[in-house]
């Protein structure tokens, strides 16, 4: 009896090992695919967007997600902030080129873009980029911001 009481014990405590264990796991893996993305992608370090969100009020949000993705997980709103919801590809920022006088009428306005994993919005940026748009900040993903 007291071998299985023994037993129940040692199970349980593993069990418990295992418990405490796995969310470190999970969020060393979370950084490490955020910290490999931002590489990737030249994400705005947080610090800085945290600085810019506070300090000035005229940047703006950029989301680049689908309505499909917006529906699911919401959007993000920050202060008073305007937002702007523009969705593109991998392969086509072509109606963001398009409107991107009407959304963004100041080429020295910062923007702030962002999309599901960062990857859309590095695209969105270089295409602002491209049109002389001189304070774009690729944010990651919609996850990363909240």
């Amino acid at each position: 009896m007291q071998a299985k009481r023994n037993h129940r014990q040692q199970a349980t405590a593993k069990t418990q090992l295992r418990t405490t264990i796995t969310p470190t796991r999970t969020a060393m893996n979370k950084n490490a695919d955020y910290d490999a993305r931002a590489q990737l992608y030249g994400f705005i370090r947080p610090s800085q967007l945290k600085d810019l969100l506070e300090q000035k009020q005229s940047t703006m949000l950029l989301d680049v997600r689908t309505d499909q993705e917006i529906e699911e997980s919401g959007r993000f709103e920050c202060g008073d902030h305007a937002w702007v919801h523009q969705p593109c590809t991998l392969n086509d920022t072509k109606e963001l080129e398009d409107k991107s006088a009407e959304f963004f009428p100041n080429k020295q306005t910062p923007i702030v873009v962002y999309c599901k994993s960062g990857r859309r919005a590095s695209k969105a940026k270089e295409a602002l980029e491209l049109r002389g748009y001189s304070q774009v900040y690729n944010a990651g993903g919609y996850g990363d911001l909240i």
